[in-house]
Formats: structure tokens, C-alpha cells, sequence
């Protein structure tokens, strides 16, 4: 079989199409990669806030003097 290089009769024309694809299928992984990320990180994110109890209507307590008023 051929592999990818450059020879006489193509006047470098295959090394800028090989390069292409590389770097297609690397920005293609990272794309992957970072969705696989987000996903993780949302449902991380998640799992906090539920372990937080977090509700919008409640007041924040603050401290005042080292007591914790509300």
C-alpha cells in the first residue's frame, strides 16, 4: 500500500492534506472531550446544589459578632 508523503510526481501536495485530517480529528477529540466535561460538571454541579438544599426564597443568615443571626 502507499503511505502518506510526499514523492517526486506530487509536488508536496499530500503533506497539507494529511496535516488537515490531523487536525480535524484532534479538534473533533477535544470537542468530545470538552462535552464530556460540561456533562460532568453540570452533573456534579447538581449533586452539590441538591446536597445544599438550595431554595430561592430563603433568607441568608449572616454572622454578626460570632453569632449567626437571621
Amino acid at each position: 500500500g502507499k503511505f502518506a508523503g510526499s514523492s517526486d510526481n506530487d509536488s508536496g501536495a499530500v503533506a497539507p492534506i494529511v496535516k488537515g485530517a490531523a487536525v480535524s480529528a484532534v479538534n473533533k477529540a477535544l470537542n468530545t472531550l470538552t462535552i464530556a466535561i460540561r456533562k460532568t460538571i453540570d452533573a456534579g454541579l447538581k449533586e452539590v446544589k441538591k446536597a445544599m438544599n438550595i431554595n430561592a426564597n430563603d433568607v441568608s443568615v449572616t454572622t454578626e459578632s460570632g453569632t449567626a443571626t437571621k
